[in-house]
């Protein structure tokens, strides 16, 4: 066996350990800061410990996500008080919530913004709610509910346009420091001809953008399937993709790898970080998946790495953050992610990995076929 062969396996480590540790703390896709800690599990706790005087909504947010778990609904309420005031102080935002974690399945954020006509601002409320809750696993038991797997289809409701929020931040950011233009793009496609381009705002590192999916009478479960790729100074250009089409509403918080960050992985651990795909594994409601393995089964060549939250080397399946990475794939033929849980196919996704690009892959729950 080649030296090469056989310091590939450490390399990948290092490489995860650099980029993927840091996604279980805050859990926004792809990768998030880099002050990585883990907290100690809590001795269990009463309601009657943190509930006295909390507004009801937030306690309606907190039951819906926490459910029975005192210690869990406790750590919960505390770490994550002022996203959960924030959406408690819209009536509009707790129903919705509440809807979607209920639903718990890749559809609820479309079919439950069309049942209660949820705004884009409330969605976004809500989403800092569940990008707050995705930093709990040391407390709660996260990422485990997978009764969705092939038996949801797409949301009801003829659309002809589906809506987008997107905040795009440099990873150990704690703010946007510059724009960057987004081009959505067809699937299958290079992008020279994007459906739509736009740019964040510099402050803030948001956009909204609203994408047109058909005439009227189209069909039901209108969407758009293909993938965004984001460009800057301060980053290589780079893909997001969901294995999920675009339904009605699309909200989300995405970090990137900047380009001292990917040139500075590829000297050090000799990867290719831009022939890399780093991966998030989600449940059926969006919580980060642990105890789940990833396949490449067109690349017996390809290298997949994971971590634990302790930043050591493991075998597999994925950890509390339900990240992975890989690399060593063969880039000039399409290829195909498989997610395998407890042996049975629970997600995939196809599609084309060039290499020149990082590439950000959020993992949900296969619906019907």
């Amino acid at each position: 066996m080649s030296s090469r062969s056989n310091r590939r396996p450490a390399r990948c480590y290092r490489l995860v350990l650099g980029l993927l540790a840091g996604a279980a703390l805050g859990c926004d896709f792809p990768i998030t800061s880099s002050k990585y800690s883990v907290e100690p599990r809590r001795d269990a706790q009463t309601p009657g410990d943190w509930t006295e005087g909390v507004d009801p909504n937030v306690l309606t947010l907190v039951e819906a996500f926490a459910r029975d778990q005192g210690a869990c609904a406790s750590a919960f309420a505390n770490a994550c008080a002022t996203a959960l005031a924030e959406c408690g102080a819209s009536p509009a935002c707790v129903d919705y919530g509440r809807c979607v974690r209920e639903r718990a399945d890749p559809t609820a954020d479309t079919t439950c913004s069309d049942d209660y006509a949820t705004t884009v601002e409330d969605s976004w409320r809500f989403e800092l709610v569940r990008h707050c809750w995705a930093t709990r696993y040391a407390e709660c038991d996260l990422g485990r509910n997978f009764d969705c797997v092939g038996v949801y289809g797409p949301p009801s409701g003829e659309r002809t346009e589906v809506t987008a929020r997107q905040q795009v931040l440099v990873r150990g950011a704690e703010s946007a420091s510059s724009h960057f233009a987004v081009s959505f793009c067809h699937e299958w496609s290079d992008c020279s001809s994007p459906i739509v381009q736009v740019e964040t705002d510099r402050t803030t590192g948001f956009y909204d953008v609203v994408l047109p999916v058909g005439g009227k009478n189209f069909g039901v479960g209108n969407d758009w399937r293909g993938y965004r790729l984001i460009r800057g100074s301060e980053i290589p250009d780079s893909v997001v993709v969901w294995n999920t089409p675009f339904w009605g509403r699309r909200v989300e918080i995405t970090r990137l790898l900047s380009l001292e960050q990917v040139d500075g992985l590829s000297t050090w651990y000799g990867i290719d970080a831009r022939q890399s795909v780093f991966v998030q594994v989600v449940d059926c409601r969006s919580d980060p998946a642990p105890g789940v393995s990833l396949e490449l089964p067109l690349s017996p060549t390809a290298t997949i790495g994971y971590v634990n939250e302790l930043g050591a080397k493991v075998p597999g399946p994925t950890v509390a953050s339900g990240a992975a990475g890989i690399s060593d794939y063969e880039p000039s033929i399409p290829q195909t992610i498989l997610a395998v849980r407890d042996g049975d196919t629970i997600g995939s996704w196809h599609g084309e990995l060039s290499a020149g690009m990082p590439r950000y892959l959020r993992l949900y729950p296969r619906g019907r076929n």
